[in-house]
């Protein structure tokens, strides 16, 4: 068995491969009897089932390789050895310093949103809790919100009466096998379990506090089959997650795992079944973000672009192949080569608000001289949202954007730009994704034509549903799901 901290991705591969390769190597790491009966001592003294621990380690281990990188994060070597072990006692230490034997009145709610890190994160969810007798919201950093909450911030203020009284067994009980384990292997598993007791002292903590019947979160890249097995526990009826992002081969999403996936539209979840995802229902309900801002808020229509590309943070979600970067700054190249041929095109760049491109001011200088404007910052025309840009445009495009499949499925022309046909992480040559994917200058030059003048023929070959369902009514197909379905 190849040990994975010497595990290298061939950058000269494709996605497709290198994702079965990877898969394969991790799931043949979690067959390992001796990791087993590691896994087993924390099922038996935590009352955890050991194939959900499974199932979490797997999660870990993907999240700690680097696509870019094609490699598992340093702290998985056998030299971080010592610092791991000392992290792992200091971490049963800081959250004995920190824990409380206060007791806290419990909570009963209809509906529980977990993984709220800021406030517009919350303002999502304004729609569907209007379905539910009672909804709250688990956040993660200290914000101001007008909607009843639970905090859990850096593992403090946990319950001393629930789970103190195991942790000198079992530290007693774990540290002498996984030294053991590391050393034969040649893999630091501190970190690991570091990471188990801690997901599992988080959600024993919570729920046993908080008791809900529906377990909701937006990001299908951040579940835990621990959170959800626990929540069943605690009497909870399913454990739901939506798809916030084009699902990509290598990358964050991978093993995901929850009773319920509400998709964007009928074919938008192949890649995260191909990538091991684990989900005991798949539901197409549409964009939740459009139905909170396209169809909540007054969108402006009039036409004021010709093209708009949603510029994608590429560099930063490299899939490691070795053009990753050389394509996404060639389709780039297209739209400055497309102003320069026609200088009467209104040809503009939305950039996200929290994007990384900033990096040695590339876009700036890159479009320096032509007819490409970018929208980012305060300026005038950033005021709307990106929504409303894209609809004020004759066609957009992009090169991984999720608003791409979400224009798609609002009769909204959006091509996806893949230069030389490479970047098969997000847009594979595939059913789906042919119709709307050029891989040429020429073929995009073509189509951005043809589309301009008359849009209808983009969606000749292509439904519309398949990559996302109209989503004015997204909030009472996920109640009405809730409702149905039941899970343990």
């Amino acid at each position: 068995m190849t040990n994975i901290c010497n595990y290298r991705g061939n950058s000269k591969e494709n996605s497709g491969k290198r994702n079965i390769k990877l898969l394969r190597l991790i799931n043949n790491f979690c067959k390992n009897k001796e990791l087993k009966k590691i896994l087993n001592i924390i099922s038996n003294k935590l009352n955890v089932p050991t194939s959900y621990l499974l199932q979490d380690v797997k999660i870990y281990l993907h999240r700690n390789y680097s696509t870019k990188k094609m490699k598992f994060s340093n702290k998985l070597n056998l030299f971080y050895l010592p610092i791991s072990m000392l992290s792992f006692f200091l971490f049963f230490i800081y959250i004995s310093i920190f824990s409380s034997k206060r007791k806290i009145k419990k909570i009963k709610t209809e509906l529980l949103i977990d993984e709220i890190l800021h406030k517009r994160e919350a303002e999502k969810f304004s729609e569907l809790k209007k379905f539910f007798k009672k909804t709250l919201f688990i956040i993660y950093r200290k914000f101001d919100t007008k909607y009843q909450s639970y905090s859990f911030l850096n593992y403090r203020g946990l319950n001393k009466n629930l789970l103190f009284n195991k942790v000198p067994e079992l530290i007693f009980s774990l540290f002498f096998i996984s030294t053991i384990f590391s050393i034969k292997k040649r893999v630091n598993i501190f970190h690991i379990l570091i990471f188990l007791i801690s997901q599992i002292f988080k959600y024993k903590n919570i729920f046993s506090n908080i008791k809900g019947k529906y377990l909701i979160q937006e990001r299908h890249y951040a579940t835990s089959a621990i959170k959800s097995f626990l929540f069943k526990k605690s009497g909870g009826k399913s454990f739901s997650v939506f798809q916030k992002v084009i699902p990509q081969l290598m990358g964050p999403g991978t093993y995901a795992y929850a009773d319920i996936f509400f998709t964007l539209g009928n074919e938008t979840h192949r890649k995260a079944i191909v990538s091991s995802g684990n989900f005991k229902k798949i539901i197409p309900v549409g964009s939740l973000f459009m139905e909170n801002i396209f169809f909540q808020k007054k969108i402006r229509k009039k036409i004021d672009f010709d093209l708009l590309n949603v510029i994608s943070d590429g560099p930063n979600f490299s899939d490691g192949f070795k053009n990753y970067e050389k394509n996404w700054i060639e389709h780039l190249s297209w739209l400055k080569k497309l102003s320069d041929e026609d200088k009467k095109l209104k040809i503009v760049i939305k950039r996200r608000p929290n994007d990384k491109l900033d990096k040695n001011n590339f876009l700036n200088d890159f479009f320096k001289n032509s007819g490409v404007k970018i929208i980012f910052g305060e300026t005038p025309l950033n005021k709307e949202y990106s929504y409303e840009h894209c609809m004020r445009s004759k066609v957009v495009c992009t090169w991984s954007s999720t608003m791409g499949y979400e224009l798609i499925g609002h009769n909204k022309p959006c091509i996806f730009m893949d230069p030389n046909g490479e970047n098969s992480s997000f847009v594979p040559s595939d059913k789906l994704h042919k119709p709307v994917r050029v891989t040429s200058y020429k073929e995009f030059k073509r189509k951005f034509y043809i589309c301009k003048k008359n849009k209808n023929k983009f969606f000749f070959k292509i439904k519309k549903e398949n990559f996302c369902l109209k989503s004015n009514a997204v909030s009472k197909k996920v109640f009405k799901s809730l409702k149905q379905y039941s899970f343990k």
